[in-house]
């Protein structure tokens, strides 16, 4: 998995659900080529706040 943006909403964002995101990663498979332009490219990750994270490789496939 790669990161390809972070999202910091400080109110949380109104996107539509509840609890209202403040913090997002927005990720894509790390073989998959990253395309500036695409508005829509990549899942999200939607965190409780801006705390530090890690991130453990669990399998290959």
């Amino acid at each position: 998995m790669r990161i390809t943006d972070i999202g910091l909403h400080d109110p949380p964002a109104d996107v539509g659900w509840l609890p209202r995101p403040h913090t997002m990663l927005i990720v894509l498979p790390a073989d998959r080529p990253h395309e500036p332009d695409a508005e829509e490219e990549g899942d999200t990750i939607d965190l409780d706040s801006a705390a530090p994270i890690r991130i453990e490789l669990i399998a290959r496939s």
